[in-house]
């Protein structure tokens, strides 16, 4: 992403170097790639950072997952960092399963919302999930989404109507379909809609267009 002064925060892992098998690594780039600064985020476990956004006061917010702390398995983690790459706070997501976020954006009140997908909770396999946050990362709501078969989230926006549009991936029978989901300000599931043909198809991106229509991009 270019943050405000026109670099480039870079979210990812590393096994070269951090505490543990593999950290979330975080660089910041001047405009011609110059490293400014680089951080590391986790513990012993593997961690992987997917997803970062710019705050209002300069820092980053950055949404991912980890096995090195938590309720079990993996959880989806969120970690808000100063603009020089120090650690604010940090906190885990979800039960006893393997749980992952693939995406966070801003809320209408100042928070954010992190979307991703589920294995403890929901309607079987894995699930589509979103989690609500407040402007310190604490957890206001949770919702899953999705049927029997192994269904995810990869993308999640706010709207201009104070809700959110969910992208990524439903089971279909002997295959899988791009899905689009609006959710209102709750998290209530509004409409969604399926595409694709009879192999594997999903959403990894959607953005809200000028008149009020969605556009989503995948494979």
């Amino acid at each position: 992403m270019v943050n405000s002064d026109g670099n480039y925060l870079v979210v990812g892992s590393t096994g070269s170097f951090g505490a543990g098998n593999g950290d979330i690594y975080v660089l910041l780039l001047d405009p011609t790639g110059v490293k400014i600064w680089s951080k590391t985020l986790g513990g012993v476990g593997v961690d992987q950072g997917r997803k970062a956004l710019q705050t209002a006061d300069g820092g980053y917010v950055i949404a991912g997952f980890t096995n090195s702390f938590g309720s079990g398995g993996y959880d989806g983690y969120v970690a808000k960092i100063s603009g020089g790459g120090d650690l604010v706070w940090e906190h885990t997501y979800g039960g006893s399963g393997c749980d992952v976020f693939y995406s966070i954006s801003k809320s209408s009140d100042g928070g954010f919302i992190a979307a991703g997908q589920t294995f403890s909770s929901g309607n079987g396999g894995g699930d589509a999930w979103a989690v609500k946050l407040d402007a310190a990362g604490n957890s206001q709501w949770e919702r899953t989404y999705g049927g029997s078969g192994d269904d995810f989230a990869h993308c999640i926006i706010g709207t201009t109507d104070g809700g959110y549009m969910m992208a990524g991936g439903f089971a279909a029978a002997d295959s899988q379909n791009a899905w689009l989901v609006k959710l209102d300000v709750s998290g209530n599931d509004v409409w969604d809609v399926q595409e694709g043909g009879d192999s594997l198809d999903y959403a990894n991106s959607v953005i809200q267009t000028a008149d009020g229509g969605y556009a989503a991009v995948g494979a």
